[in-house]
């Protein structure tokens, strides 16, 4: 049982009064622990909290081996492209159209995964929160900036190797089998 009491002033200098008025009232009657409202919140939603950062946790680290393994798809492309690069380069293909054709080629992989994982996530959510008590449905405003993050990671993660993919010198690439 919690007994709550509304102040204008510091409610932690009224504990011992209400403590002493509770005892005239029942002398037998135990009282734990005094908290304030933010205090019990704050004891209160702990796990929650816990659970919260675990999970932000854990999405960090989805996000960065998802960036590692874009970012491996993307090296051993363009490594088993290399012949072909170089001879883009010796007819002339400059370095931005090298660094276009290999950026496009995983961004247009990331779009398709995204196109496909967005409106499941948003179906999904929707989903949980009918199903469940206390689940909230995803905010447009999250699922949008999760999009941007992951565009600009996936970006990140294929502009390395796409630069790599610009250096190859065109009579190695050609003399390579």
């Amino acid at each position: 049982m919690h007994i709550m009491l509304r102040t204008s002033i510091d409610p932690m200098n009224l504990a011992a009064t209400a403590r002493a008025q509770i005892h005239s009232i029942d002398p037998d009657q135990l009282i734990n622990e005094t908290k304030t409202l933010g205090r019990l919140f704050v004891d209160e939603g702990s796990p929650f909290r816990f659970a919260a950062e675990l999970i932000l946790v854990l999405g960090v680290i989805a996000l960065l081996l998802s960036a590692l393994g874009v970012y491996s798809v993307m090296s051993h492309s363009v490594a088993q492209r290399t012949h072909e690069i170089g001879i883009r380069i010796a007819l002339g293909a400059q370095q931005a159209d090298v660094l276009r054709l290999i950026v496009g080629q995983g961004l247009k992989n990331a779009i398709l995964g995204l196109a496909i994982g967005l409106p499941a996530a948003f179906v999904l959510s929707r989903v949980m929160a009918s199903a469940l008590y206390g689940i909230v449905a995803v905010e447009s405003s999250v699922l949008i900036s999760f999009v941007l993050i992951l565009a600009a990671v996936a970006s990140l993660s294929c502009y390395v190797p796409a630069r790599r993919a610009t250096k190859v010198d065109p009579m190695v690439a050609l003399r390579h089998e």
